[in-house]
This record gives structure tokens, sequence and C-alpha cells, in this order.
């Protein structure tokens, strides 16, 4: 996105990314520890993960006072979040940015740092990075106008979640009305303890720093394992390793259908942990320490069963009770394994799997939906920051 002065519209001018701040306004006072973190609360967390607001707190003394709003960057993840009410800090790496307002409109530059591409260096902090940039700032009243395009735009992009959002929540009422409520197991099933079902499990590797390249086989990570059923990984998002450190450590390859389960999460909400997931993707995969393929019997369970049956209410509460550690909790295998479930037969199960696979393929008609409309919001945004718009 990088503009030649003299391409554009007068008026406009380039800035080195320290002359578009005040300050980097961070503060070690203001940070709270993920196990300290709350489900409700007074004040918002907000941190460097994807999730936007990542926690609560009650703490007015940890609450950021300076002047709303600022530019969030994560210094590892490259995530940036527009915030403009009061909140505390989350974890180590996350900066404060103020920008100048006699030059910005902050949504203005919020959107202009979006757009950046910073090329990632793993686990390692990206702020000397984008210091490096240079910011293209048209008169005031040009961003303004700016701004108002590409916020309707956004509100494309948040219309296309709730439609995704509605579709698991789809599957999730399927689930219910087929099987019933695991708690009361209305329909009356089997009781069995989920190893009755499974063959073995196959841990992952615990990869150090060193073992990362910038391409091979991707590494699926605890954090990589979502709440949709059937998951297919970004690559960009992903680590790698090299195929002769697979064969020399014999590791076995998570490969499209497969079940995987996260039995780590970083977060003490755990959000993640324990969730199962069927790989969607057509890559050869391996997995970090955290996570593990599960080789189900499936003339007794179908993964799609037990996958949607690890987000209901009943196996997170198991998960919840279950769980060890303090900032990064565990999962343990005899545990889950231990753990009773309804048991329907079958047949059932597979008439729940072909739903599955339906929803799956207009899922995959959203994604296509979904690509679009990112790629026209990034097309505005470039043409935006070029000066091509008329506004």
């Amino acid at each position: 996105m990088d503009s030649n002065k003299s391409s554009l519209p007068p008026g406009w001018i380039i800035k080195t990314f320290s002359k578009c701040i005040e300050k980097e306004a961070s503060s070690n006072k203001l940070k709270i520890p993920q196990k300290d973190f709350k489900e409700s609360g007074k004040f918002a967390i907000v941190d460097q993960s994807m999730n936007f607001i990542a926690g609560y707190t009650d703490n007015s003394q940890k609450v950021y006072d300076g002047e709303l709003p600022v530019v969030i960057f994560g210094d590892h993840t490259r995530i940036f979040k527009y915030v403009d009410f009061p909140f505390s800090l989350g974890a180590d790496g996350t900066k404060i940015l103020v920008p100048r307002k006699d030059i910005l409109v902050p949504k203005y530059f919020y959107f202009f740092l979006k757009g950046l591409r910073i090329e990632s260096h793993g686990y390692s902090r990206h702020f000397k990075f984008l210091k490096e940039k240079e910011i293209t700032i048209p008169p005031l009243e040009n961003q303004k106008k700016i701004v108002a395009i590409l916020e309707k735009a956004e509100m494309l992009k948040e219309w296309r979640k709730e439609a995704d959002a509605l579709t698991d929540e789809y599957l999730k009422s399927v689930f219910l009305e087929m099987f019933g409520d695991p708690v009361r197991n209305p329909k009356g099933w089997d009781l069995k303890p989920i190893s009755d079902g499974v063959n073995r499990l196959y841990n992952g590797a615990n990869f150090t720093k060193n073992d990362y390249l910038d391409n091979g086989i991707p590494v699926i990570s605890k954090g990589d394992i979502k709440t949709n059923m059937k998951m297919i990984f970004d690559k960009k998002e992903l680590k790698y390793v090299s195929e002769e450190y697979v064969v020399q450590n014999k590791l076995k390859y998570a490969q499209k259908n497969d079940l995987i389960i996260a039995t780590r999460d970083l977060s003490i909400k755990a959000d993640f942990l324990g969730l199962v997931g069927i790989v969607n993707g057509n890559e050869n995969y391996v997995l970090n320490q955290g996570c593990s393929i599960i080789d189900i019997n499936r003339n007794y369970f179908s993964k799609e069963y037990l996958a949607m049956l690890s987000n209901t209410n009943y196996y997170r509460a198991f998960v919840k009770k279950n769980m060890i550690g303090s900032t990064q909790v565990h999962l343990r295998i005899k545990s889950f394994l231990n753990f009773i479930v309804p048991h329907p037969p079958i047949e059932e199960q597979e008439k729940f799997s072909g739903i599955v696979d339906g929803v799956e393929q207009m899922r995959g008609y959203q994604k296509q939906s979904k690509q679009q409309i990112e790629n026209l919001f990034d097309t505005l945004m470039q043409k935006a920051f070029r000066g091509e718009l008329a506004c």
C-alpha cells in the first residue's frame, strides 16, 4: 500500500509512523495476567488475541485513563484494534497507540494500519517493523469521508460473521433435537465412557522455536482448534517444520477427516480447551504439543457427533471441572477418555453426520461470499489510501 508522493492528490502528504502518533502509551501498571481475567465485570480487558475483548475486570485502578480513541497493536500477533471506551490491558506485547488528532482522524489511522502488510517473524516482537512504515495522510475532511465508506464495507463483513454464527447455531439446535440435552438424556440413550469408542490417541510434538521454518509441513497448534466443527486452516497463520523432521521423529500426520482435540489452552477461560474438530484441509499437517489425533471406532462414534458434543454445555462443564493449571490449563487425556456420554445408535449419529455434510457444503458457499467481501474491502482500502476514491 506504499504510495508515490507525486501520484497523490493535492493536499495529501506522507509521514513516518513515529510522526503520526503522540505517544505509545502502554503501561505495565495496567496489564492484567490471564489468571485474573473474569468472564464479566465493569471494564473490558483488551489484549493482542483475535478476540476483540479477552475478559473483564472490576479493578478501576487498572483502567487506561488517557485520551480516547486509541489503536491497540499486538506486538506478537500483528493485530490492530480500535478502542473508544475505557479498558484495561491484557497480556504482554499489547501496545497503546495514540494518534495525532491534528493530522489524523483516529478511525482513518486504524483502517490504514489494518491495511499494512507486516511480515510475520514468529512470536518475536513486530513493533520495530511497524515503526518503519509510512502513513498516507489526506486532509481531515477526506479522511472522514474515507472512514464513512470503509465503515459501510466493514458492516458487510459483520453481517457475514452473523450468518456464519447462525449456521453454527442451526447445527447445535439440530443436535439437541435429534439427541436431546446430554445433561438430562431425555431419550434414554446408553451412557458409555468415550474410551469405549476410541482406538488410540496420537499426541503432538514438543517443537522448539528453532524447529520452525518459513515453509514445509504446516503445524496445527492448540489455538488453531476453534468451535467450527470442520476446520480449514489459514496457511498464512500457521508455522512450519521440515518433512525431514517429521520422518526422523516418526510423527503422525493429521489429514483430511481426522479428528483432533485441544488438550491445552493458553487462556484461563479455557474457551478452546477440550474442543474436538475435524480436519477439513487437503494438506498433511502435524500437531504441536497440546493437540492429539483421536483414532475412533467408526462403528461406535461418528466424528461429527463427538465434535458437536464437545460444544455442548454438558461437555464444557466437564472440561471446566477437570482442567488443571493456572495460566496455561490442561485437560488430562485420561479424564477425557473416562468421560461418560450418551451413546445413540451409530445409525442415528450417521444421520446427523449427513446433515452436517449438507450444512458444510452451504458453508463453503458462504466462505466464497466472505472472500468476495474481504476482496471488496481490501480493494476499497487500497483505492482510498491512494486517493482514487471520489471523496
